[in-house]
């Protein structure tokens, strides 16, 4: 592996359950294997608790050989339900940031300080909520957490946004940071038009390429295309 190369990667794995209603982990680790990631977000993920097969982040570290580190949200269906960063490189400090606006349903990012190659880099997984407001509120809590990094850390922001308008205040918000970054569409797996899984990066010129992951397997293994982010650390 060149040791200036990262990929990062967002999926949002849809509780483990398929296309065809049918929930295996199984298919998601897959992908996430096949990606080759060196840091990576999750997000929807279940970890069923009750039953005669249930799945831990013990599990997901075993199957994937990287780091797991869950930012549980909520419990649903007998099941910690919530994101997860994935990490190959060591983990210099862990914070988890409370996305909620209530009423609405429980939302986090989990922010960590990781040594890539012994440089320093931030790494964000987020799921932001389905209304405008809600999204733009949860933004400005990211960013402040941002502001508190070292200005010329490289920074790494990934997650389903559910955010499609270019134009949105959210994305606006993010431009000072990250500048314009394209994003391809990712959902629905099956015939994506909703550009709503997006990796970002600072800084801006570090990026090489986005790509949207579109083996056969993933379109049938969630409701949403994992995206991969190939960028050069400074």
């Amino acid at each position: 592996m060149n040791r200036q190369r990262i990929i990062a990667a967002t999926y949002n794995v849809h509780e483990w359950i398929g296309r065809d209603g049918e929930q295996q982990p199984a298919r998601a680790i897959q992908i996430i294997n096949d990606m080759a990631a060196d840091v990576m977000a999750l997000q929807e993920v279940s970890f069923p608790t009750l039953g005669a097969h249930p799945f831990r982040t013990q599990d997901l570290s075993a199957e994937t050989g990287m780091e797991t580190i869950p930012g549980i949200t909520f419990t649903k269906k007998a099941a910690d339900f919530g994101n997860v960063l994935l990490t190959r490189h060591p983990v210099i400090s862990l914070r988890k940031l409370d996305l909620t606006i209530r009423p609405r349903e429980p939302r986090g990012a989990i922010m960590v300080a990781l040594d890539i190659y012994g440089t320093p880099c931030m790494a964000m997984g987020a799921h932001l909520g389905l209304q405008p407001r809600e999204r733009f509120q949860q933004i400005q809590t990211i960013l402040k957490a941002i502001q508190t990094c070292d200005k010329g850390t490289p920074i790494i922001l990934m997650g389903d946004l559910n955010e499609w308008n270019p134009l949105s205040p959210v994305l606006r918000a993010l431009r000072p940071y990250f500048g314009s970054t394209s994003a391809l569409p990712t959902y629905p797996s099956r015939f994506p038009i909703l550009r709503l899984d997006r990796i970002l990066i600072r800084p801006r010129h570090a990026l090489l390429n986005i790509r949207v992951f579109k083996s056969p397997l993933a379109r049938l293994a969630s409701d949403h295309l994992p995206v991969t982010a190939t960028f050069r650390l400074p």
